[in-house]
């Protein structure tokens, strides 16, 4: 379930989601309780509403992959959202998909952004959340 604040009000909404793997012997740790329920291979755009691209260190790895750059590209190309956290603009990148962008992540992504026609931004550290 996932959760979202609304006019004061907390809105509980279900979405089915699909986490994909480029290696058949990937490992998943359990506290994340992902399920891996398809491979790059086959996906394609028109069965999903949109296309989150989280970070961490494997988008250095998945932007190599064609498969997943192919995926990237049908997104944009026919205009779904497209979000990606940190390391994940890496893939953007790759996919040719932050030319006339604005971007911030991890300050070692800066040049993948640069080098992929977004403007980098330099924000402030956020020093609360609320």
């Amino acid at each position: 379930m996932a959760k979202a604040i609304d006019q004061n009000r907390v809105v509980t909404a279900a979405a089915t989601t699909a986490t994909a793997t480029i290696r058949s012997d990937q490992i998943v740790e359990p506290s994340h309780n992902f399920t891996l329920t398809a491979s790059f291979e086959g996906l394609n755009a028109s069965s999903y509403d949109a296309l989150v691209i989280l970070g961490g260190r494997a988008p250095e790895y998945l932007a190599l992959d064609e498969l997943v750059i192919k995926l990237v590209k049908e997104f944009m190309e026919v205009g779904k959202p497209v979000a990606s956290i940190c390391y994940g603009q890496q893939i953007l990148s790759a996919a040719g998909a932050l030319k006339g962008k604005k971007c911030t992540a991890y300050p070692t992504v800066k040049l993948n952004v640069v080098l992929g026609g977004a403007t980098w931004l330099e924000l402030d550290p956020i020093s609360r959340i609320w």
